[in-house]
């Protein structure tokens, strides 16, 4: 999919809180902070969100990417800030 959506379609802006998604997206892939239960719900409530399902799969992506690298020191959160931010940047056009 690029980013303006599958066969060049917009993708629709789903009203979420920009904080609600990124502090749900978070617990999601931070091991143990969610029971199997609520990060299924979360899941599900995403995939119906052309928004929140993209940025759910950045998430994924940014964080196999940093897990490849296997540096035994963490990125520094202004780093992925910044990186996060570059990458849905691109992603918007």
């Amino acid at each position: 999919m690029n980013a303006a959506g599958e066969a060049g379609k917009p993708q629709e802006r789903c009203g979420c809180d920009g904080r609600h998604v990124h502090e749900a997206l978070c617990a999601l892939f931070d091991d143990g902070q969610l029971t199997p239960e609520r990060a299924e719900q979360i899941r599900q409530e995403f995939a119906e969100c052309p928004s929140c399902s993209g940025r759910m799969q950045s998430e994924a992506l940014i964080r196999e990417l940093l897990q490849r690298c296997r540096c035994e020191d963490p990125a520094p959160q202004a780093l992925y800030q910044r990186i996060t931010a570059q990458i849905r940047f691109t992603a918007r056009g």
